[in-house]
């Protein structure tokens, strides 16, 4: 059996480490700058986040960032470009 350099969820929780879920990188925008990376579900599976800054933050309990699945975003613009390019 070929060794891994995962650690079982349970071993790593017992040992007190932190399991790595994913990852960020920091972008440049219209907007400012936000966050992007991919974020893992189980071994086989992973989503694609957004990260941007809430503007909207009036109180403590207010989020200071807000994360979205990239992937929904990218579905929803290519509806609308098959739209434009039916409408053409």
């Amino acid at each position: 059996m070929a060794k891994t350099n995962r650690t079982p969820k349970k071993e790593s929780a017992k040992k007190g480490k932190l399991q790595k879920i994913g990852a960020l990188w920091i972008g440049e925008g219209k907007s400012g700058k936000f966050m992007s990376g991919r974020i893992s579900i189980d071994d086989e599976n992973e989503i694609r986040v957004l990260v941007f800054k809430n503007n909207y933050k009036e109180e403590d309990k207010h989020p200071d960032y807000n994360i979205y699945d990239a992937n929904s975003g990218e579905e929803q613009e290519s509806r609308e470009q098959a739209a434009d390019d039916f409408l053409a």
